[in-house]
């Protein structure tokens, strides 16, 4: 599972951007799956819309390429967003990223973010991008 922090480093140079790369690269090499809550792909188009460095047909451009990548989107409905209420309530976060850890939790998966707040909200249901070990490097 990746989180939209994650996802930007695939378009923007930053720090963190040669992990993000190498999930991404795993991932279509068919080494690890990527899911994400359906809103992601717009948290992306948003932090990019505000970049200085991005036009509107860059944004165009990866707004393409993420269909592209088809990382599967969930909708966030029913026993997710439940459980996604009960997350920001008792965590403290923000509903987009309680989203990402009910999600990892109704799939039996982990959120891979570069956020570190979300790290520490979600325990063992995150994993810092730094943290993370490409198979390339594993």
């Amino acid at each position: 599972m990746v989180d939209a922090s994650v996802l930007v480093k695939w378009f923007v140079q930053e720090p963190g951007s040669v992990e993000a790369l190498a999930l991404r690269d795993d991932f279509v090499a068919g080494d690890v799956e990527l899911h994400a809550p359906a809103h992601a792909l717009f948290e992306v188009l948003n932090a990019l819309r505000y970049s200085p460095f991005c036009t509107e047909e860059r944004c165009s451009q990866v707004q393409l390429a993420l269909d592209g990548y088809a990382v599967r989107y969930h909708p966030l409905s029913g026993e997710v967003a439940r459980r996604a209420i009960r997350l920001a309530y008792s965590k403290d976060l923000s509903m987009y990223d309680a989203a990402y850890l009910a999600l990892a939790r109704e799939i039996s998966a982990r959120v891979v973010t570069a956020d570190s707040a979300l790290a520490v909200a979600g325990g063992p249901d995150a994993l810092l991008l730094r943290e993370y070990v490409s198979s390339d490097r594993g």
